[in-house]
């Protein structure tokens, strides 16, 4: 197979969003049949000689540089629409939003650990106080002061 064969697999798949797991899998299995024919037995790697790289191999693990090391300094370029940004917090952010984070706040007097790992713990404590005293009749109020113009 070619490459040229392997991008007609690959430009004839449509999938609905609205599909579900198995169905996505059932219309992507031309592709993994594909992949299978296609992929070599065996991968081969030339390195420089060094103790990373034979330290590598001797404990068969795989390093990673951080971006900063790339060769490309626009592999790992960031780029966005702050409008667009503005635009998803801004509908994200809403009454049943609020309410629904002070009710798990009430609850469980904290916030998920995913959350927590990037947050100082003196600004998740002030948070969660602003929450837990934040009355109904003030989230419109405290909507609109945090929306992003």
């Amino acid at each position: 197979m070619d490459r040229k064969e392997f991008a007609e697999i690959l430009n004839s798949i449509k999938i609905s969003e609205k599909c579900d797991l198995t169905t996505i899998q059932q219309e992507t299995l031309p592709i993994y049949k594909a992949l299978s024919q296609i992929m070599p037995e065996s991968l081969y790697r030339y390195r420089t000689c060094s103790d990373t790289n034979i330290n590598a191999f001797e404990n068969d693990k795989v390093y990673a540089v951080t971006s900063d090391m790339f060769n490309d300094p626009y592999d790992t370029l960031l780029k966005y629409d702050k409008n667009i940004v503005k635009k998803i917090f801004n509908s994200i952010f809403t009454k049943d939003v609020v309410i629904r984070m002070k009710e798990e706040l009430v609850q469980n007097l904290d916030f998920p650990e995913p959350i927590k790992q990037y947050f100082k713990q003196d600004s998740i404590k002030k948070t969660i106080e602003n929450f837990l005293s934040l009355k109904d009749e003030d989230i419109d109020s405290f909507i609109t002061k945090r929306k992003i113009l």
